[in-house]
């Protein structure tokens, strides 16, 4: 970490005016620019009411550079992405600190294709961060590069789910949504992407105030509101975002929210149920391709895709990773178990409205309540898993605290598998544990999955006692 500032393939992330300064802001986009070189840059925020601050200076900075910029304003993460990739641009910056706290502030790089920059990359640019002798900035004197502003990205992003998907059958149906963007940028498209699908729309904490009014991230401790609009208007169901709108969660008829984790599984299971099919077991020689998901997610997918007959593969947490992963692998499919659905016949990254297209097919296909649906996945496919997510501050010697949790679960020679592409995660027949460091805070977080609530808190325990 630079300055306190977290930086990774998942951004530049830290408090505004605490670590996130401007020389830190001029720094990292200075190097990004030089290592873009040149070209044009598509460049958005989230609804953070300081976001426009911050915009105006990255712009400058690339400007000065010699970069030009389209600016979109407030959009979503993966609606500037899908502009990025759609027009051919060299590159683009999101302004978004995503699910973080409002205080914090980030800068999302991304790379032509409409790809986040990849471990690789990020390496590569910011060996140009420097303090004191930016290495690009000004040295284009006299080719200051140029802004334009375009309205156009949101209308971009739904017509490529009209033109690629059938969306007819989903239509026909004439679901009641209830959403809810959380105040974040979602609130710009989720309207008018459900009235494309034939919904009708009942939002809530839909304006773009400048703050949240509910947490930033939509796990289903904050979805009460949600809960309580989809059971007062008899929606089928419920939408949350978090304030870039990468990232869904679902709620059910019901009224009940259900788990993160579950959105990807749903999501999956909608693109591997076979449309056509006879019976559950009909396939079709294309639908072989792997599934690719982070390895921090339940292992619902993995029994999803075991299921259905198709290779599971683990990536690195980030979607940079994952997406990497997917396409090394020939994924057609893939995601991150926060919420995250990757489906890059779409969009290469996380998406929080092809989250909401599959899961309405997956409705509309199954022609069953999602309560209901939710019921089948289990009894059929993957049990009930219970997942805790802790998390401790970032101290003592990280690498010796794996060893020492290596040796506290093999004790006695119970047989363990190891997957350590990504920290350390540990796999028993009962359950699973997840240690690694934050991409996003400076913090190590621990994830166990089991059963029982019960086994998952014991696996927690064992694996912090391990770090002391």
């Amino acid at each position: 970490m630079k300055h306190g500032i977290k930086a990774s393939v998942s951004g530049i992330r830290g408090v505004l005016g605490e670590s996130l300064t401007p020389p830190v802001v001029l720094g990292y986009v200075n190097a990004y620019a030089d290592w873009l070189g040149k070209g044009t840059v598509a460049l958005g925020r989230d609804t953070r009411a300081h976001g426009p601050a911050v915009q105006g200076f990255v712009e400058s900075v690339l400007m000065a550079c010699g970069i030009n910029v389209i600016d979109l304003g407030v959009v979503p993460t993966p609606t500037l992405l899908h502009f990025v990739r759609e027009n051919g641009l060299e590159g683009g910056v999101v302004i978004t600190a995503s699910h973080n706290p409002i205080e914090w502030n980030a800068l999302k790089l991304v790379k032509k294709g409409g790809l986040f920059l990849d471990q690789q990359d990020f390496e590569a640019m910011s060996r140009r961060f420097s303090d004191e002798a930016p290495a690009g900035l000004y040295k284009a004197a006299g080719k200051i590069g140029k802004k334009i502003q375009d309205e156009t990205a949101v209308a971009r992003h739904i017509e490529t789910f009209v033109q690629k998907c059938n969306i007819q059958n989903i239509r026909l149906r004439k679901f009641r949504i209830a959403v809810d963007p959380g105040n974040g940028a979602g609130s710009r498209m989720d309207r008018e992407f459900l009235v494309r699908m034939g919904c009708s729309v009942h939002m809530v904490h839909g304006e773009m105030t400048g703050g949240f009014s509910r947490p930033p991230e939509p796990r289903p401790d904050a979805l009460t509101d949600l809960s309580a609009l989809v059971v007062r208007e008899h929606c089928q169901m419920g939408f949350a975002q978090d304030p870039d709108a990468d990232r869904l969660c679902v709620v059910d008829e019901l009224g009940n929210a259900l788990s993160e984790e579950m959105t990807l599984a749903l999501s999956v299971w909608s693109w591997l149920l076979p449309k056509s099919r006879k019976d559950e077991t009909e396939r079709s020689e294309m639908d072989k391709a792997p599934v690719v998901a982070n390895v921090s997610t339940s292992r619902m997918v993995a029994d999803l895709a075991r299921y259905y007959g198709h290779p599971f593969v683990m990536a690195r947490v980030g979607e940079a990773n994952v997406l990497q992963t997917m396409s090394a692998a020939g994924a057609a499919i893939g995601g991150e178990g926060n919420g995250g659905v990757i489906y890059p016949a779409i969009n290469a990254c996380r998406d929080s409205f092809v989250g909401m297209f599959l899961i309405m097919d997956l409705v509309t296909t199954l022609r069953e309540p999602l309560s209901k649906i939710v019921g089948m996945f289990h009894d059929r496919i993957a049990p009930r898993y219970a997942m805790l997510k802790d998390k401790i501050p970032v101290s003592g010697d990280l690498a010796a605290g794996m060893r020492k949790m290596r040796e506290l679960f093999a004790k006695g020679g119970r047989e363990i598998r190891e997957t350590d592409i990504d920290g350390l995660r540990i796999d028993l027949d009962d359950g699973w544990v997840h240690l690694r460091e934050s991409n996003t805070e400076p913090i190590v977080r621990v994830i166990a999955e089991a059963q029982t609530p019960a086994r998952a808190r014991e696996l927690v325990a064992l694996a912090k006692s391990a770090l002391g």
